[in-house]
């Protein structure tokens, strides 16, 4: 019989593989702001660990593997919040002198692993910039600046969150984690989705009409524009999420196995 601890290391071995892709200690971000990025990466792995998912950090503005072969490799993606895409990324020249922290290596590093993740219907978490790096990998754009005073965020860099509802669009994916209704979120981002990439639908919705909700039509994929890894956030709407990714990604694990010979 085996014991607690050897049935913890078995379910450890065999756990999804999940990818998690940030920007850490950016040259071009606030110390305040790769600080709260850490922290939130650190949540986010700690969650994951808790929904049976084994999370490997990538830091994006460094990172010299090929995106394509990680998707191979992992069993989901989960891409974490940082600093403003470059319009560049989005056909567009910057129009904001809000925009900052652009390291155009990468956004091409991130959005190359969405694209990767897609087109092998690999599932796909985008948290607020993630989101963001969701909807500019399959063709949409984004609003560079919502504008000052807004319920979404309360300092200039995006390193303090805010609260407020949003509204969770019913026949959607994130209705059926956690059901149709509002809400209430912690939130810091001053981009949102404007143009949907193809294949996206909006799955939620703030009370000012910015698209804080976004997924895939016909697989697998979620971006959320706030941080429900946040540690003042309701922790249980983030159990509720990575409990339905880490059931995802463990049916994409399966398919992966190589069937048994005769």
């Amino acid at each position: 019989m085996l014991t607690m601890i050897q049935k913890n290391a078995f379910r450890a071995a065999n756990a999804p593989r999940v990818l998690v892709s940030g920007s850490f200690d950016s040259d071009f971000a606030t110390p305040t702001l790769n600080s709260a990025i850490r922290n939130l990466a650190d949540n986010a792995l700690k969650r994951l660990d808790e929904a049976g998912v084994t999370g490997v950090i990538v830091n994006a503005a460094s990172s010299t593997a090929l995106p394509a072969e990680l998707i191979e490799e992992y069993d989901g993606l989960i891409v974490l919040g940082g600093c403003d895409i470059h319009p560049q990324m989005y056909g567009q020249d910057v129009e904001s002198n809000c925009v900052y922290g652009t390291n155009p290596r990468a956004d091409e590093f991130e959005v190359s692993l969405v694209r990767g993740a897609v087109a092998e219907r690999v599932p796909v978490i985008g948290i607020c910039r993630g989101m963001q790096v969701f909807n500019v990998a399959l063709g949409g754009t984004l609003i560079q600046d919502v504008g000052v005073g807004t319920i979404h965020n309360v300092a200039e860099d995006n390193s303090a969150m805010t609260e407020h509802g949003v509204r969770i669009l019913p026949g959607t994916k994130l209705a059926g984690i956690f059901g149709k209704g509002e809400i209430g979120i912690q939130s810091a981002h001053h981009q949102a989705a404007d143009r949907l990439g193809d294949g996206l639908i909006v799955s939620a919705v703030a009370p000012d009409g910015i698209v804080e909700g976004i997924e895939l039509n016909d697989s697998w994929g979620i971006g959320l524009q706030w941080h429900p890894e946040d540690s003042n956030a309701n922790l249980t709407h983030i159990d509720m999420l990575f409990k339905a990714f880490a059931a995802q990604c463990e049916l994409h694990a399966r398919g992966r196995l190589p069937s048994p010979t005769a």
